[in-house]
């Protein structure tokens, strides 16, 4: 499987290499780069010791929002400075083994080292260019955008579904009518006993939903409910079977107000506007040219086709 990627691969080397328009002159790429802090131990274990800035670097994986939860039992704090110990004692082996003098994983420390820093670097360009303030784009986006903040109408009701296969419908239908007629008031719907409506074939369930709408519910339902006011009862059908229901609320739509969403739309604005100004970096990334020394890709795929046979 790996073999034929490559293969794949080496077919559009071509392609990638028509695509570049410039061609780079081969050079000697030396990389060199050096940690260095110092803070006072916070544990040790098997010749391991770690630091505060330790907890704090495999803390940076977690998002600042759930480091408490992270954070929130002996246990877990232990568990995070056990992987921690484990970690760094294993790569003191590792680096005692001499693996550290390979170029391999040298090059692999030096990507996520990098990597690492070009994260950094885009929070650093966001912190500088972001705005103090997003309430005004919030309330454009909001004044632009009335449909997105109104409200649907919102029902509240109790039923008993009488169900029943296909040939089976006209009975649940009459258990449902016996039923209605049989309440005296819309309050016994929800302690009348079922067990005199109970028909071989047809199951019953009673139930209440809260605030749904007209979209959420079976059309031929919800058209029934239309027509109801709270309070009334009625008989409805629907691809279920027949319904009892009891209209208990009926709560009118409406736009919410800009200090309803606004928490939510400074937070899209913000986001929006973060995404500009990355996109604006990246785009000027690409507008320069990819140069590339020619048989680069061939090496490429080559070095991986070798790895892979190994």
């Amino acid at each position: 499987m790996v073999a034929r990627t490559l293969m794949r691969a080496a077919m559009l080397a071509g392609l990638i290499v028509a695509i570049c328009s410039n061609h780079a002159v081969a050079e000697t790429v030396s990389r060199s780069f050096a940690l260095d802090y110092e803070d006072e131990m916070l544990a040790e274990r098997h010749g391991a010791k770690i630091t505060l800035f330790d907890v704090e670097g495999r803390l940076q994986d977690v998002p600042q929002e759930d480091r408490a939860g992270v954070l929130s039992s002996p246990e877990r704090i232990a568990r995070i400075l056990n992987d921690l110990l484990m970690n760094y004692g294993m790569a003191e082996q590792a680096i005692q083994r001499g693996l550290l003098d390979d170029p391999e994983v040298q090059a692999e420390i030096f990507y996520r080292t990098m990597y690492v820093l070009a994260r950094r670097e885009q929070q650093a360009i966001l912190s500088e260019q972001q705005l103090d303030d997003y309430s005004d784009r919030a309330r454009e986006y909001y004044l632009a955008n009335p449909d997105e903040f109104r409200n649907l109408e919102e029902l509240s009701f109790t039923h008993v579904l009488f169900q029943a296969p296909a040939p089976l419908r006209p009975a649940a239908l009459g258990a449902a009518t016996g039923l209605l007629e049989a309440l005296d008031e819309p309050a016994m719907l929800d302690t009348v006993s079922l067990e005199s409506f109970e028909i071989e074939g047809v199951t019953s369930v009673r139930g209440t939903l809260d605030q749904v709408t007209s979209s959420q519910l079976d059309a031929r339902f919800a058209a029934g409910l239309a027509r109801m006011q709270p309070g009334d009862m009625a008989v409805i059908e629907s691809s279920f079977g027949a319904h009892v229901v009891r209209l208990d609320a009926r709560t009118a739509g409406g736009v919410r107000t800009f200090e309803q969403v606004r928490t939510m739309l400074e937070n899209r604005a913000r986001q929006r506007h973060h995404d500009q100004i990355l996109r604006q970096r990246i785009e000027a990334f690409y507008a320069t040219p990819l140069n590339l020394v020619e048989g680069a890709v061939e090496r490429i795929i080559e070095s991986q086709m070798a790895a892979s046979d190994d």
